[in-house]
């Protein structure tokens, strides 16, 4: 059969027509695929670049944010670590290796963290992570360090605090107040208290990474890496009988915030390593 010139003009049309169609369809599906592969991609390398199962599984080292450091090395002394990365439950792991594990309050919220999650105790709640043996130190040294965001400053609120019977009784406590102060205070074992005080209060609504050092014979405040305050003074620490207590304490003074990456060593961290964990975690 002879197709008219009409007939056959239009059929050649539809056929360049369809191949423009399945032109357009090789491209849309090429360009979805090498996205879709690059997401991917971006996605892998971000996983691996924060989290490592290897380091996380090997027991050599620890993890304070995205930095992995060898526990024989800044690890040493390390006696509780809470990265508050679970993001729901009542229980918050230790992963220093030492089963210091905190128990919220109820109600206490999530939150997005420094890195990771953090906790909110938003002036209400806290966390207690009790008083077992690796947190009663004979050596009388210890370093405390957390990344905090404050959303007001109380009167005057808790970091973290090793407690004992009572308000006012404790073994040690990392706190500040609505006069932009921040403290660490020691109660000896003659019940008088050892306290540093320095004007440089972390701000609000920002991350700050603030520590305190005691090495027996001086306190040390650092805030974002960097030393604020030295203290000269010497005590010997009373026993955590209560508990170790973060985001309050036990005269009711609550933290409003959230915390995250709270680190306690029973060893004084040298002005290098306390550099170097702010340092890496930025």
């Amino acid at each position: 059969m002879v197709l008219s010139s009409s007939a056959q003009g239009a059929i050649e049309y539809l056929l360049i027509i369809g191949a423009a169609i399945i032109v357009v369809a090789v491209v849309i599906v090429a360009i979805t695929s090498v996205s879709f592969s690059s997401k991917n991609q971006l996605a892998s390398a971000g996983a691996s670049h924060t989290i490592d199962p290897l380091k996380e599984t090997s027991g050599i080292y620890f993890r304070i944010r995205n930095y992995y450091y060898r526990k024989s090395g800044l690890g040493n002394g390390l006696v509780g670590l809470w990265h508050f990365d679970e993001g729901g439950g009542t229980i918050t792991n230790d992963s220093s290796g030492n089963g210091n594990n905190g128990t919220l309050s109820s109600n206490l919220a999530w939150a997005g963290g420094k890195f990771g999650g953090a906790l909110f105790p938003n002036g209400l709640y806290s966390v207690s992570c009790g008083d077992s043996s690796s947190l009663n130190f004979s050596s009388n040294k210890i370093t405390i360090g957390a990344w905090v965001y404050l959303n007001t400053l109380a009167p005057q609120y808790s970091v973290i605090a090793a407690q004992r019977s009572g308000c006012g009784d404790f073994s040690w406590q990392f706190y500040g107040d609505v006069s932009d102060k921040l403290y660490f205070g020691i109660k000896g074992t003659d019940n008088l208290l050892l306290e540093c005080s320095s004007d440089n209060s972390p701000a609000l609504n920002q991350w700050e990474y603030v520590v305190a050092s005691y090495d027996g014979a001086q306190i040390v405040l650092y805030k974002n890496g960097v030393p604020i305050k030295t203290c000269p003074g010497s005590k010997i620490m009373k026993s955590v009988s209560g508990g170790i207590k973060i985001g309050d304490e036990s005269c009711n003074h609550p933290y409003a915030g959230s915390i995250d990456e709270v680190a306690i060593w029973n060893r004084a961290l040298s002005a290098s390593e306390i550099q170097s964990l702010y340092t890496n975690s930025q």
